[in-house]
Formats: structure tokens, C-alpha cells, sequence
């Protein structure tokens, strides 16, 4: 039997629930603060997230510390010219991010590696609009480049829009969208 005190459990912290068979939605409505169960349907089977192992200070998981290791990947949910995106688990939080995964051979042969960090300059200066996905990390390993962002669950823009039927309510939907995309080019622009 296992036995709890308080939150912690073997030096751990219970940051959060998550489903067992690996729900993306469901498990991004799981991290948000406040959120009930109520949607949860009643075959689902939800599980205890714990961090890490704790070290002495609560507050050891600096941002700058960061590695391939600090997340749980999930699935791929994307891919591009030079690049993959997934679902990933912070472990220490259980807080879910969107991580696009580069090979450096890809990225640099292709581009220098003045534009990479570019990226994440420009990425990092973008915080204050809330139409573009925040950047959290960047790391590196021998072989790759991390960029953990924002997790939007939904699927993307175009899926999203080819899904609409004809008709004025979908027209209102298409503008509303679009109104986003000028506000955050207007953003980046400025």
C-alpha cells in the first residue's frame, strides 16, 4: 500500500491528473487551474502526475537548466521541411508543450546558425501578443534543437478553417481568425 504525506510522495510532488491512455484535449484541460472534472466522462481513467525527484529547494527546476530529459514525449503532431513537432510532459510540472524537435545537420546546412538563435530572440520578444505561441525553452543536444512553445489543442488553422461549411456564421468565424493573424503581424511588424 502506498502510503502519502500531504502532496509529496518518496520526495515528489502530486503536480496534476493525467488520462492514462494519453488524451491530449483532455489532458491540456487537466493543467489548466481551476478547471473541474465534470467533462471528464465516466470510463476515462485519470492518473496522478508526479514531478521528479525533488531535490532539497522547491524551486531547483531553473529555466536555464532545461534538457531533453526534463520532458516525457508523447507523439509527433506535426511536421515540416526540416523539423517535427510533439506532444511533450515536463515532468517536474506535467504541464504539456508543443516541442518542435530540429536536426542541427538539417537546420545548418540549410541556414546559418545566426538564424536559429534569431528565432529565438525574436520568439522571446513576442510575449506580450497574445495571438503568437509563447516560446518557454530552447535547448540543444549533440544531434538536435528544442524549441518547447504554447500547446493549442484544436488542430491547425487550415484544418480548422476546411472544416467550415458555406454560410454566414462560418464567413463570421473565417473574419474572426483573420483578424488575429493582422493583429499579430501588426505585432511583429511594429
Amino acid at each position: 500500500m502506498t502510503k502519502f504525506s500531504g502532496v509529496y510522495h518518496k520526495r515528489r510532488l502530486i503536480v496534476g491528473l493525467k488520462s492514462v491512455k494519453t488524451i491530449p484535449a483532455l489532458d491540456y484541460y487537466l493543467t489548466q487551474l481551476g478547471n473541474t472534472l465534470e467533462p471528464v466522462e465516466d470510463n476515462t481513467t485519470l492518473e496522478v502526475h508526479f514531478s521528479k525527484k525533488k531535490s532539497k529547494k522547491l524551486g531547483d527546476y531553473g529555466r536555464a537548466n532545461v534538457s531533453k530529459e526534463d520532458f516525457e514525449y508523447l507523439k509527433v503532431i506535426g511536421k515540416g521541411g526540416y523539423s517535427k513537432v510533439t506532444l511533450a510532459r515536463k515532468k517536474d510540472s506535467g504541464r504539456l508543450y508543443a516541442v518542435k524537435i530540429m536536426k542541427k545537420a538539417d537546420v545548418f546546412n540549410r541556414t546559418k546558425r545566426s538564424f536559429f538563435r534569431s528565432e529565438v530572440q525574436i520568439q522571446n520578444s513576442l510575449k506580450e501578443c497574445n495571438f503568437i505561441v509563447d516560446l518557454y525553452y530552447a535547448f540543444q543536444t549533440q544531434d538536435e534543437l528544442y524549441l518547447a512553445m504554447d500547446l493549442c489543442v484544436g488542430g491547425t488553422l487550415f484544418y480548422f478553417l476546411n472544416q467550415l461549411e458555406p454560410g454566414i456564421k462560418n464567413e463570421q468565424v473565417a473574419k474572426f481568425y483573420l483578424a488575429e493573424i493582422i493583429i499579430a503581424m501588426e505585432f511583429i511588424h511594429c
